[in-house]
This record gives structure tokens, C-alpha cells and sequence, in this order.
């Protein structure tokens, strides 16, 4: 699910849901990520959050830059 909040501002969230078939049973994991991009223009700055469902304080995040060039 994603949403615009202004010109090059974007939020996102992604919600995965894996089964484990190693083990016996049904055994299902969730797992979050909100990201953020916000279109400058020089650079395509995203900040990801990979925030734990079982575990509120382990909490892992990402920083990216990222430029191209258009022709």
C-alpha cells in the first residue's frame, strides 16, 4: 500500500506473510517495512523501517541514495 503526499514525497508499507514448510505444521511469520522516498532534485533519498511484530525495541532501519541521469 503506498500513497503520495505531496510531489515527491511517497509512503509505503508492505506487509509479508511467509509459511516455514520445514517444520510440521502450519507455522506462519509476518513481517512489516514502512519506507519513505522523498523525490529531490538531485538525489532519490528512501529511509526503510523493518520494525519486529514479536519484539517492539528490535527495530531494523536502512538509508539509501540513489541518483540517475535522464538523456
Amino acid at each position: 500500500v503506498g500513497k503520495y503526499l505531496g510531489d515527491g514525497l511517497f509512503l509505503e508499507a508492505l506487509v509479508r506473510v511467509e509459511s516455514d514448510t520445514v517444520s510440521p505444521g502450519p507455522e506462519l511469520r509476518t513481517d512489516l517495512e514502512l519506507s519513505l522516498e522523498w523525490a529531490t532534485p538531485f538525489v532519490l533519498l528512501e529511509l526503510s523501517l523493518l520494525p519486529s511484530l514479536t519484539d517492539p525495541f528490535q527495530t531494523g532501519s536502512a538509508l539509501s541514495l540513489s541518483w540517475r541521469f535522464n538523456y
